[in-house]
């Protein structure tokens, strides 16, 4: 059966030029990203893990009109989404899709899971 959680975080979305940072000669998770994570969690729904191929649909709204490769704005979003819980690992992502639109009210990201219940069995 096919199962699918949709939710919003009313947050800009975080590129991943911000993403990492050299410090001492190790590359470390930035300040601003480990940030923008523990805020972005409070968004993600509280739900076991999700087992198997997972599919994502984001939308990146955007208040302002600079301009951003929407590539980018992918990687920060799918850990996010790893580090809370939502599935077990961001390899069980096999499928993205994403818009981005310019001139927003709010900044914002809709994000849609989808994936295949293989526990339920059909009747």
């Amino acid at each position: 059966m096919n199962k699918q959680i949709i939710f919003v975080v009313p947050m800009k979305p975080i590129t991943a030029n911000l993403l990492w940072r050299k410090m001492k000669g190790k590359v470390i998770r930035s300040p601003a990203y480990e940030r923008w994570v523990i805020q972005f969690l409070y968004f993600v729904p509280n739900t076991k893990p999700i087992e198997g191929d997972v599919k994502l649909s984001m939308r990146f709204n955007l208040k302002g009109r600079k301009r951003f490769d929407l590539d980018n704005m992918f990687k920060g979003v799918i850990d996010a989404c790893t580090a809370a819980g939502l599935w077990k690992d961001d390899s069980q992502v096999c499928e993205i899709r994403g818009v981005k639109i310019l001139g927003s009210e709010e900044d914002s990201i809709t994000i849609a899971v989808r994936w295949e219940d293989e526990h339920e069995t059909s009747k």
